[in-house]
């Protein structure tokens, strides 16, 4: 199985509201900035990306919080995301 990594952008209520994934030799530190730089620039909710590596049951846990109205597992995930995975920050923007 080819290796994933997926990212998750987060709005202000800790509600998700975007993700894409890298695989393969496309998962470099260089990728995973311009992705989560775009996500951001198209969502002006994102306002900020995670780096995760894809594991079983992530990809039912990210169903759960986007299909349901329950803002607890909507919580739920991004406080899973936010343990397994790694924030991924423009460094432009950090003054």
């Amino acid at each position: 199985m080819e290796r994933r990594v997926y990212l998750y952008g987060f709005g202000d209520l800790l509600k998700c509201v975007d993700h894409k994934f890298l695989k393969g030799d496309a998962i470099t530190v260089r990728n995973l900035s311009r992705v989560a730089k775009q996500m951001r620039e198209m969502n002006p909710e994102c306002k900020i990306v995670w780096a995760v590596d894809n594991r079983p049951g992530l990809y039912r846990e990210f169903l759960e919080a986007v299909k349901t109205k329950d803002f607890t597992k909507q919580v739920e995930f991004a406080d899973t995301v936010s343990r397994e995975g790694i924030p991924v920050v423009d460094i432009a923007t950090l003054d």
